[in-house]
């Protein structure tokens, strides 16, 4: 199980996303932010840890971003309350919910 996460400036840039990974290793140390136009971040394994509570924020100086892949595979339940991956739009927990992902999937 995990997750991989990829984004893209709006307007486009030139960068390929593939090309700079950054994996997570850990969650305590709260909220890893990403500046840079384009890039990916994943779970550390296939397999992440019990009760563990993650949260990234890509955020640029000027201009939003666009996900070009969310891809997860995590513990399903029908209402998504056991593990599960939320998007929102804006700079915190308090902006648009875009979606909450349990199970196996793709989106964006």
């Amino acid at each position: 199980g995990g997750f991989r996460v990829a984004w893209n400036a709006v307007p486009p840039t030139t960068c390929r996303p593939l090309q700079s990974t950054t994996t997570s290793t850990s969650c305590a140390a709260g909220p890893t932010v990403f500046t840079d136009d384009c890039g990916q971040f994943a779970t550390a394994t296939d397999r992440y840890r019990n009760n563990e509570d993650c949260a990234w924020k890509i955020q640029r100086p000027s201009g939003g971003v666009t996900l070009t892949k969310a891809r997860f595979d995590v513990e399903y339940k029908a209402d998504c309350s056991w593990d599960y991956l939320i998007i929102y739009d804006g700079t915190s927990t308090s902006g648009t919910k875009l979606g909450k992902y349990c199970g196996s999937g793709t989106t964006c």
